[in-house]
């Protein structure tokens, strides 16, 4: 959605999450070489956003995703094409004199950026016709009103206006009626942006058809089933012709590596994601940036994950006939925040101490390790080794001792001494880890 901003503000947007994905370090001579930016723009541009991270900071990380949403809406504020388009899907209708007016653009400003905005709309095949006014049409209503929710809700739109020229043509029952719906059938995963961006479409709904009226002098009745009709038979449709492909494709393929559970969430999330392609089937690849954080800063601390989720993608976009790339960010986010693939995995293992000074020795070390177990996400065991045959017979347990035994593999042994401190007990659960978890990859 980034076309929609100016060339400068969308690199300075890129800047500050580059910032946040990277925990302020840069390298400026990529940076500069991806940005087509010269030295002295891409420092001053650097100094801006180190400045606003710096004016948002309050506690703990620096540059955290708190400071980078602030910073982000302040940035797409002194948009001039967003203003004007905002101007535009709110206000269709209007006289150049009154757009010009509302964003303070002198003529020749005006004909720029509604020209670079004409040329936006075309990705989306939609256009801004003079037609007692400036209207924006695409090839159908719906898709229009898609367009306009997804803008409202990736660049934060003020809901509270909507509801105010809703309720200005007497709209106060359909907004009543607005707050009964529940969105979850419709949505990827419970997430705040999905709710924003359905109750986005259910306003614009209602507010096209009063300007629809307004325009052609006619009072029929508005109501929230258009927009709810659509959204109930599309679904329905894509659902009765999805399912059971999706199911077999999914069960089959996921088989050994998916649980039964996930398997399904996954059968639902490509469901949706075709439901949502038949009512924009437009690129819209970042649906939410806040989600392009999570998963660029996903990437950039587990980078071996790319190489596992793209060939997921890419098999199931040929399997399914569905191009997932299209809403590819956001289901990235659901399979990571949902779980779905298992990434890294840690083996169970067993974990066993002996000590020289004997067993009740051996008893209080066992207890002191108990808070060992927070570090790993599986269960392991921990106990005493009470048979030291077990270290001829069993050469793949782990074993903390304040003895050294040759005979037995040194990368399998941790010495201590007869009291663990703080310090060692830290050192030793980070060997732990280096020793039991092991990357995996999606079997192609």
């Amino acid at each position: 959605m980034l076309q929609f901003v100016e060339a400068s503000i969308s690199k300075k947007i890129q800047i500050a999450e580059y910032l946040y994905v990277q925990r302020g370090e840069i390298d400026p001579v990529y940076m500069q070489k991806d940005l087509e930016l010269s030295n002295s723009t891409f420092k001053r541009y650097v100094q801006e956003i180190e400045e606003l991270y710096q004016a948002e900071y309050v506690n703990g990380i620096h540059y955290n995703v708190y400071a980078l949403n602030k910073i982000i809406r302040f940035l797409v504020q002194q948009s001039a094409k967003l203003a004007l388009l905002r101007h535009l899907v709110f206000y269709p209708g209007e006289s150049s004199e009154f757009y010009r007016k509302k964003t303070l653009m002198a003529p020749a400003t005006f004909a720029r950026v509604l020209g670079q905005i004409k040329g936006d709309l075309r990705h989306f095949n939609m256009e801004i016709l003079q037609d007692n006014g400036y209207w924006i049409k695409g090839k159908n209503e719906q898709e229009e009103i898609m367009l306009f929710a997804y803008l409202a809700s990736s660049f934060g739109l003020d809901t509270n206006e909507l509801k105010e020229l809703v309720s200005e043509f007497g709209g106060q029952a359909q907004l009543a009626e607005l707050e009964t719906f529940d969105f979850t059938f419709y949505k990827f995963s419970n997430y705040q942006f999905e709710e924003k961006f359905f109750e986005h479409l259910y306003l614009f709904s209602l507010l096209r058809q009063f300007q629809f009226n307004q325009k052609i002098g006619v009072e029929e009745i508005v109501s929230v089933d258009v927009v709810t009709n659509l959204l109930r038979n599309a679904y329905e449709e894509n659902e009765l012709e999805a399912h059971q492909r999706f199911s077999h494709v999914v069960h089959t393929m996921c088989h050994d590596t998916v649980s039964y559970e996930k398997r399904e969430l996954l059968i639902q999330l490509f469901i949706k994601t075709n439901f949502h392609l038949k009512l924009f089937p437009y690129k819209m690849r970042i649906f939410d940036l806040r989600q392009d954080f999570f998963v660029r800063k996903m990437y950039h601390t587990h980078p071996h994950r790319r190489a596992m989720i793209e060939p997921f993608m890419k098999q199931m976009s040929q399997l399914l006939n569905v191009d997932l790339f299209q809403r590819e960010i956001s289901i990235i986010y659901f399979l990571v925040s949902e779980n779905i693939l298992t990434f890294e995995q840690q083996y169970g293992f067993h974990l066993y101490v002996h000590s020289t000074l004997g067993e009740k020795h051996a008893d209080f070390l066992v207890k002191e390790l108990g808070p060992l177990r927070q570090f790993f996400s599986e269960p392991f065991v921990i106990k005493k080794l009470k048979d030291l045959e077990l270290l001829d017979t069993h050469q793949d347990i782990i074993l903390l001792t304040n003895e050294v035994f040759e005979t037995y593999p040194t990368d399998k042994q941790y010495i201590i001494s007869d009291y663990l401190t703080l310090t060692e007990f830290l050192q030793f659960s980070v060997w732990l880890r280096e020793r039991t978890t092991h990357k995996l990859s999606y079997p192609a």
